[in-house]
C-alpha cells in the first residue's frame, strides 16, 4: 500500500500547488457526473483527471521496483547479454528526462497527455 499512498500524496501535493489544475479536474468531474458519485463507467470520460494522474506518476514513478522480470531464455537487450534467471528491471525514473519530454520535463503539466 505504500506505493499507492505515496503516489496519491504526490498527486495531492501537485494539485495543492496547481490550483488551476485542481479547478479543471473539479469542473470535469462536475460535467461528467453532476451532483452524483463517480461510477466506474464514468472514469473513461475523466480524461484530464487521468492525465493529471499520469503526469504525477511520470514525475514520481514510485512503483518502479515492480517492473521487473526474470529472464527465461538467454538473450540480449540492446547489445547487453542477459542470462537465464537474470533479473531485468525497467528504469522508469528516466521517463521524465528532458530528452523525451523537453526542457520543462521537471514541471507538472497534465496537458502533456
Amino acid at each position: 500500500y505504500v506505493a499507492t499512498t505515496n503516489s496519491l500524496s504526490y498527486l495531492t501535493h501537485f494539485l495543492a500547488n496547481h490550483p488551476d489544475v485542481q479547478e479543471r479536474i473539479y469542473e470535469e468531474i462536475e460535467a461528467v457526473c453532476p451532483g452524483q458519485s463517480i461510477e466506474y463507467d464514468d472514469l473513461i470520460e475523466l480524461k484530464y483527471t487521468d492525465a493529471a494522474i499520469k503526469e504525477s506518476l511520470r514525475l514520481y514513478p514510485l512503483a518502479s521496483f515492480v517492473v521487473s522480470r526474470v529472464c527465461q531464455k538467454a538473450t540480449s537487450l540492446g547489445g547487453v547479454p542477459v542470462q537465464v534467471f537474470d533479473n531485468v528491471l525497467t528504469d522508469t525514473w528516466s521517463m521524465h528526462i528532458y530528452q523525451i519530454w523537453g526542457e520543462d520535463a521537471s514541471e507538472f503539466r497534465p496537458e502533456r497527455y
